[in-house]
Parts: C-alpha cells; sequence; structure tokens
C-alpha cells in the first residue's frame, strides 16, 4: 500500500490528479489491506458527491484497519462514512422528499463510533444533533439514551482512571 501512497502523494505534487486517484482506485481493487488509500479515497467520493463510493472506500478502510498496527486512523474513517451518510440522507432528502430512518440510525451510530475512537471534531456533535432532529420522537428517545449511556461509559473510564492514579500516588 505504501508504494500507491507514495505514487498518490507524486502524482498530487505534480498537479495529475486523475492519476493520483486511479493509484488509490488501483489500489483499493488489488490489494487486501487499503487502509490509507481507501480512506484518502473515500474522502476524495465524498467531495466529488459520490456518496455510495465514499461508504464503500471508508468500509474498507475499516476493514483494513483490522490489524496490530494500522496504517490509518480508525476514527476518522468511521467520521468519513458517517459524513457521507450524512451528505447522501441530506441529498436523498433534496432529490426525493424522503428521509430514510435506517441511513440516519447508520450516521449517528458512526459519528458515535468515530468520537469513541478519538476522533472529537465539533462538527461532529453538530451533525449528530441534525440528524437526531429527523428522527421521529421514538426513534430519537432511544439515541438521547444511547448518548447518556456512552457519556456514562466514559464518565465511568474517566473516574476509574483517576482512582486507579490516586492508588498509584499512595
Amino acid at each position: 500500500e505504501r508504494a500507491y501512497m507514495a505514487e498518490y502523494e507524486t502524482y498530487c505534487r505534480f498537479g495529475e490528479i486523475d492519476k493520483a486517484e486511479n493509484a488509490l482506485i488501483y489500489a483499493e481493487e488489488n490489494i487486501d489491506i487499503t487502509a490509507q488509500c481507501s480512506l484518502i479515497l473515500s474522502e476524495i467520493y465524498r467531495r466529488k458527491g459520490e456518496y455510495d463510493k465514499a461508504i464503500f472506500s471508508a468500509t474498507r478502510a475499516i476493514q483494513s484497519q483490522a490489524e496490530i498496527q494500522p496504517s490509518s486512523n480508525t476514527g476518522a474513517a468511521f467520521a468519513n462514512r458517517a459524513f457521507a451518510l450524512d451528505a447522501k440522507i441530506f441529498r436523498q432528502f433534496l432529490d426525493e422528499n424522503t428521509i430514510d430512518t435506517d441511513l440516519i440510525k447508520q450516521a449517528i451510530s458512526d459519528f458515535r463510533m468515530a468520537q469513541q475512537l478519538g476522533f472529537r471534531y465539533p462538527n461532529i456533535q453538530k451533525r449528530i444533533d441534525v440528524l437526531e432532529s429527523l428522527l421521529p420522537a421514538e426513534e430519537r428517545e432511544v439515541s438521547d439514551l444511547e448518548s447518556l449511556k456512552l457519556k456514562v461509559e466514559a464518565l465511568e473510564k474517566l473516574i476509574t482512571t483517576i482512582f486507579s492514579g490516586l492508588h498509584e500516588d499512595s
């Protein structure tokens, strides 16, 4: 994968964007583990409005990170997939005036996973709030409970860390 990343970066340096993208596509189609290539490719697709391809590549990045030392950030891959789902949801709403609650729940879940994995850009929580506002009331309640559960778990981890630090100092 590193060779294809180097090829991508070289083409980018010389302004040959199509060739750079093709290097990533080739890597994704021909190599099993493509965490970096797929992560960057998902960003490229999302920016171009090719949301299904962006979702696929982000999922490939997540799959490729199932190794001891992944070459890209897992939280970033979940965030990329969530942003692609988010954009797809609103594209579908603009084009068809429909809302797919399953896609909304998947996007929220991916955003939350990104947060849990340390990817904490402020816009992520804002997008979760926007997406939750689109859910029917009963679905929002379930989402609110899940959010509360995650906050309690984070607080429990923090308290455990503090207490173990105090215990070590004694």
